[in-house]
């Protein structure tokens, strides 16, 4: 893995723009608003379960005008259990949806998907970034995918030229990784 460090405030400001600026232009025309419609769930109604649909048929379901959310609980695994998690949870999620937990990381303050669908959360407090991977056994696998950073925070995927890098951002640089 080779890192790159780029440095100062206004060489910091002009990445993140251009990052941003980058994915403009599309010629996709504006979502079209849309007046939701508010219909009433029955109380103990549950959301159904999204697994094993493509991601498409995720963004098809959020596309749709909203028909009011709906209180599911937070499905938990019996090993996950503990904390804040001791005794049941309950969010309002988008009609169609579930919500559970995948993996608990300690002090974890970012996350992005990877191109692969795998996840990278940033540990501040420890200096560094774990990577997510699911296995066949049901829990994910979880292992370092850089250490030794500065309080590492946001993530950000960027491809140029067919190459994939990784953007993180420290409290003094942003880091740039070959994915």
């Amino acid at each position: 893995m080779r890192r790159y460090s780029i440095s100062g405030g206004i060489t910091t400001l002009c990445l993140c723009l251009l990052l941003v600026l980058s994915g403009c232009g599309s010629s996709s025309a504006p979502p079209s608003a849309s007046k939701p419609t508010h219909t009433s769930t029955p109380a103990g109604a549950t959301a159904t379960s999204t697994q094993g649909t493509s991601p498409s048929a995720v963004s098809a379901i959020l596309a749709q005008p909203t028909a009011g959310n709906q209180r599911v609980r937070v499905s938990v695994a019996s090993d996950m259990r503990g904390g804040a998690f001791e005794q049941d949870r309950y969010l309002n999620v988008p009609p169609h949806m579930q919500i559970s937990v995948y993996t608990r990381i300690p002090k974890a303050r970012f996350m992005a998907v990877t191109p692969a669908g795998d996840l990278l959360v940033s540990v501040p407090d420890e200096g560094k970034v774990d990577l997510v991977r699911s296995n066949q056994q049901g829990n994910p696998d979880v292992s370092t995918f850089v250490s030794g950073l500065r309080r590492p925070q946001d993530i950000v995927f960027h491809t140029i030229d067919q190459q994939t890098y990784v953007y993180i951002s420290e409290t003094n640089q942003i880091d740039r990784f070959l994915y």
